[in-house]
């Protein structure tokens, strides 16, 4: 459903699986009916909330244009969908069906009476005309203004409502079934090409030998997905290539608690360890004498906050899987490498304190991915996440090997460039089937 209020519940909504004849008209009828009774509850005070995932939104009625409220039921028709010319072009006239060809969308066979195509239809015009009035999505969304230049950790192109989009594909269980099957494999594939390209392993692969059903609904969800994954890489790359590391990460003055290295925590243990001196020091790279209260409040920064936003995800993430990025499993308790949590923690100090790059804290405020999850993937590394754990491993090896310079850094960038690149490329491809196959081949020529 797209509201969560059972007197707007449609047909027309992807999770409904209900027995119906569907036309354009009985749509354009439905969409007016649905408009009439929003317009009611409106006028009688009630808040509308919208189905958002994990995110709440509300229905923002005073911002939608009074000529919404008393379209009829041709001129709905109309909005919805246009014929096309003899020469198959499209009218200059805006439509629906005209703007999802121009995302991408095939139009089907017989389109005013797809069922999928027509649901489709309803929630494009839902969206766009009452969950979110104030944006033009459609001057946003147009295929050719997809040159993933902003990325969605600087918030997207309008990342909310791709998110509300997605998060409505979704909702169909046969939409959502065939995306974790295209994800499981495309994963895998860009697990092997990571472990090749950036740490020299060779790591198997996982090849999908069955059939996946092609549906517009799929079609559509690449298409989000695409834009997502290429302005993730786009953002990535720029980032990397205009870093100066010795600045960001600059060479130690105070090195780690020789202890460290042999020394692991328990959960219980964690607060503790953030007070102590040993820890300001060495995340601070400052040798003063530290005031109990300086303590405290480096105790409760951002830095560290970000550390233990880690570690819940690391649980999240290790349900279904045996190891985490942070948390190992001694004797059958939690505990983390004290000298991986310092670092970690001082690693996003530098980056704030030394570079104009922002990392984001907190479930609500992760990339697109990391809520899209699927039963495989339960945890999935934003944008700032990835380039901050890069960042953990080079001063990782900073502070645990003898480097005599950074050029072994700037060349574990490059790698990292070209696993970018080839993931780029591999989502401009039109549809799962042929990003997987592209991905499949690069691994074939590889190995």
């Amino acid at each position: 459903m797209i509201f969560k209020n059972k007197l707007l519940s449609s047909p027309y909504d992807l999770d409904q699986n209900k027995v119906e004849t569907f036309s354009l008209t009985s749509l354009s009828k439905e969409i007016y009916n649905i408009t009439q009774t929003i317009y009611g509850l409106y006028k009688s005070g009630e808040v509308i909330k919208v189905e958002n995932g994990s995110k709440e939104l509300y229905l923002d009625a005073g911002a939608i244009d009074d000529t919404v409220w008393f379209r009829s039921v041709p001129e709905i028709r109309e909005i919805l969908y246009r014929n096309r010319k003899s020469d198959g072009s499209y009218p200059i006239q805006f439509s629906l069906n005209k703007f999802l060809f121009q995302l991408g969308l095939k139009e089907p066979i017989d389109s005013k009476n797809n069922t999928e195509y027509l649901k489709l239809l309803y929630l494009f015009y839902i969206m766009h005309y009452f969950i979110f009035p104030h944006q033009n999505l459609f001057k946003n969304w147009k295929h050719q203004n997809f040159d993933f230049e902003q990325g969605y950790d600087d918030g997207a192109m309008d990342a909310e409502p791709l998110h509300f989009l997605m998060n409505q594909l979704l909702s169909n269980f046969d939409a959502l079934e065939s995306y974790c099957l295209h994800h499981i494999a495309i994963d895998s594939m860009m697990n092997s090409l990571n472990g090749f390209i950036v740490e020299n392993q060779r790591m198997p692969i996982s090849i999908r030998d069955y059939e996946v059903p092609h549906t517009l609904i799929i079609q559509m969800l690449y298409l989000c997905d695409r834009y997502n994954i290429c302005a993730y890489c786009q953002d990535l790359r720029k980032t990397l290539t205009s870093i100066v590391l010795e600045e960001i990460i600059p060479t130690p003055n105070v090195p780690p608690f020789p202890n460290w290295k042999y020394q692991y925590l328990r959960m219980e243990e964690l607060d503790a360890f953030f007070m102590s001196n040993a820890f300001y020091w060495f995340c601070t790279q400052s040798t003063k004498n530290v005031a109990s209260r300086e303590r405290i409040k480096f105790a409760q920064n951002n830095a560290v906050k970000n550390l233990k936003q880690m570690i819940k995800n690391d649980r999240i993430w290790m349900e279904n899987n045996q190891s985490g990025l942070l948390i190992e499993v001694i004797d059958k308790e939690e505990v983390i490498y004290a000298l991986r949590a310092a670092i970690a923690v001082k690693t996003y100090w530098d980056i704030a304190k030394n570079s104009k790059l922002r990392l984001l804290i907190g479930k609500y405020k992760r990339s697109l991915s990391t809520l899209l999850l699927h039963p495989q993937r339960k945890v999935y590394h934003s944008l700032s996440e990835r380039f901050f754990i890069l960042m953990c491993h080079i001063e990782y090896d900073l502070m645990t090997k003898d480097i005599e310079n950074y050029d072994v850094f700037y060349e574990r960038i490059t790698k990292e460039t070209i696993f970018l690149n080839l993931i780029f490329a591999a989502y401009q491809q039109p549809s799962y089937e042929d990003c997987e196959n592209f991905l499949r081949d690069i691994l074939f020529n590889l190995s």
